[in-house]
């Protein structure tokens, strides 16, 4: 459907649906600069919100739903879940460099300190003393990630965190 044919249909005179259209397009490069500003410079919410004239809540929001959206989108495209034959690729790799047979990747992870999350009680506290989320990456032969997941409770171990993701659903299955 043109802009026309939508302005004939939806009542709304073609210029104001023009302008609508470019304020949208302005917004949308806008929040994709700050999310890109934000994630090269490491900045804190509170030195974006005093930067930019925002409130912190206002630019948590702006970062977090902006990075669901490119992660929902992207992840499944460039991070499948890989196949058997995947796997025994991976495994080959693994033996031509390293000479480790039937490993079809290094596993670990990291606990990301954070603040207590609410209804959490104790499930994201871990043994360091601190509360946390698990960042659980699996790697093949040339360092490369095959699959990555985030936020396992602190309080999980490495197995128990890969057993609840989805990558060891998928293998059981």
């Amino acid at each position: 459907m043109s802009m026309r044919q939508a302005s004939e249909q939806y009542g709304v005179p073609y210029t104001t649906l023009n302008y609508c259209l470019h304020a949208i397009e302005i917004v949308a490069k806008i929040i994709v600069f700050f999310n890109t500003l934000y994630f090269s410079t490491g900045a804190s919410f509170r030195s974006f919100a005093f930067s930019f004239r925002m409130g912190k809540t206002t630019v948590s929001n702006i970062i977090s739903e902006t990075s669901e959206a490119i992660w929902n989108s992207l992840y499944p495209a460039h991070m499948p879940i890989p196949s058997q034959n995947d796997f025994q690729k991976i495994a080959k790799r693994f033996y031509e460099i390293w000479n480790v047979p039937n490993c079809v990747g290094v596993l670990d992870g990291k606990h990301i300190r954070v603040c207590c999350p609410d209804n959490s009680s104790s499930m994201c506290f871990n043994y360091k003393g601190f509360f946390s989320i698990v960042l659980q990456a699996l790697v093949d032969a040339d360092y490369r990630f095959i699959h990555i997941d985030v936020g396992g409770y602190g309080k999980q171990s490495d197995g128990g965190t890969f057993k609840a993701s989805p990558l060891s659903i998928a293998i059981n299955l």
